[in-house]
């Protein structure tokens, strides 16, 4: 932990055996702000779905705004329909039903996101563009679920920030096969946003 002029610093190194190696810090400073930096190594030849921040929020987290592509869901590799502006909706709107379900909703390039809470709003601020979706579920009863009838809403909103989010693959949604420049391997990522 470091203390000094703008915040107190707490910083953290990180790893996953050989596959992910890393550093988290998080500097709060005197007018409340917090700021997130996150590096990730992954391995040459490893795969990971994400790498970044999951926050919890309240439940009545139900709307928000955001500077970033849109206004539908997009990947990495899914930006040909999608266009750069400021999009506003509500978190309900976010996801796709998939059968089985999925997660979905992610949005690509975001430079500024605000989550409108009732006692204020949650704004995220981009040094560097970042993927974010935000979903009334957990990701451990999303991979359970088989069916879109059995996911049930949490007591929260779960909002993820990514450094690295995974494309969806192939020439077909169908297909798993990620073009080379989108593996995540061998590659540092990076994510530096402020949250205030």
């Amino acid at each position: 932990m470091l203390t000094g002029e703008s915040g107190v610093t707490v910083t953290s190194d990180y790893c996953a055996g050989d596959s992910l190696t890393g550093q988290v810090s998080f500097t709060v400073r005197p007018d409340g702000t917090v700021a997130c930096h996150l590096d990730g190594f992954v391995a040459p030849g490893v795969f990971v779905p994400r790498l970044g921040l999951a926050l919890m929020l309240p439940e009545h987290a139900d709307t928000l705004s955001y500077l970033g592509y849109g206004p539908h869901e997009n990947y990495r590799d899914r930006l040909v329909a999608a266009r750069f502006g400021r999009y506003e909706l509500k978190v309900a709107d976010m996801g796709f039903d998939f059968a089985p379900p999925s997660e979905s909703g992610g949005r690509e390039g975001v430079e500024a996101l605000t989550v409108h809470l009732a006692d204020g709003d949650l704004n995220v601020d981009g040094v560097t563009p970042f993927h974010f979706d935000i979903s009334p579920y957990a990701t451990q009863t999303v991979k359970d679920a088989l069916h879109t009838h059995e996911l049930n809403p949490a007591p929260a909103r779960f909002l993820h920030l990514d450094a690295y989010h995974a494309p969806i693959g192939g020439d077909m949604a169908w297909s798993t096969a990620l073009d080379k420049p989108d593996l995540p391997g061998g590659k540092t990522h990076s994510l530096r946003v402020v949250i205030r």
